[in-house]
């Protein structure tokens, strides 16, 4: 499959879009961990859960659902606790939330560390658990359904603008320039084109868009431009994690 086919996205929604296959029986656990991955050379760390073992035990939870939460400081709307895991979760920058029966059972936070080999620099990947507190209550998706044109109708303001956010989402985001706890996949066969499509603007927005904000502005910018160019950014940050989320929350569900 061609780099331009593949989606890059957090580890959280890569292994929600591959969990989702498993759940449908249109991957077997071993696959679908293998796929969690990515297509790059990481592997899995010696610490956590391992993913066959999760992803076999999701069967075993009453009308299971899973839902990807990409928290931010001041947003942590849909993580369940407890501190630990919250704490986690702002650091990843993305969390999997998981409900058995309507009831929040755990969460799954994934954790990078950048090690070398003779392939180059790669990630050993741990998937750390931890059970939700007795009486932990999950609050309702704030998905409207309409993240989607959301996002189009800021990116359409920003091509308006006169600021220069030196952004190009219509070209894949190099391997080596992925954020750190992301990974390259291959779309599971149960995702459309169109959700596809989505996923890859959407993503390539988030970590384009962050990338600048943490970047900070050109020194030469006067401050009202700073603080306006900053506000565009944040806008397709923000637009970008919920078309993204809302999406790989329908791609990833037992109808696709």
């Amino acid at each position: 499959m061609a780099s331009s086919e593949l989606l890059a996205l957090p580890r959280a929604a890569v292994l929600m879009l591959w969990a989702g296959a498993y759940l449908r029986g249109d991957a077997g656990p071993d696959d679908a961990a293998q796929h969690a991955l990515g297509t790059g050379k990481d592997r899995p760390g010696a610490e956590g859960v391992e993913l066959f073992d999760w992803l076999t035990g999701l069967r075993r939870l009453p009308l299971v659902q899973l839902r990807l939460v990409l928290p931010v400081p001041g947003r942590i709307a849909g993580l369940v606790g407890p501190p630990t895991a919250v704490q986690a979760a702002l650091a990843a920058e993305q969390a999997l939330v998981v409900t058995a029966a309507g009831i929040p059972d755990h969460t799954l936070v994934p954790e990078d560390t950048p090690v070398s080999s003779l392939q180059g620099p790669i990630a050993l990947v741990d998937w750390m658990q931890s059970p939700a507190p007795l009486g932990a209550n999950l609050a309702p998706a704030s998905s409207s359904g309409t993240a989607r044109e959301q996002l189009l109708r800021v990116m359409q303001r920003v091509a308006d603008s006169t600021q220069d956010l030196d952004l190009v989402p219509d070209e894949p985001i190099p391997a080596r320039d992925l954020p750190s706890g992301w990974a390259r996949t291959m779309p599971p066969r149960h995702v459309t084109a169109a959700d596809a499509h989505l996923l890859t603007l959407a993503g390539r927005i988030l970590a384009l868009s962050a990338q600048e904000l943490r970047a900070g502005s050109p020194t030469a910018l006067a401050l009202a431009d700073d603080q306006a160019r900053r506000r565009l950014l944040e806008e397709l940050r923000d637009a970008a994690r919920e078309a993204l989320v809302e999406t790989v929350q329908r791609a990833a569900g037992p109808e696709g």
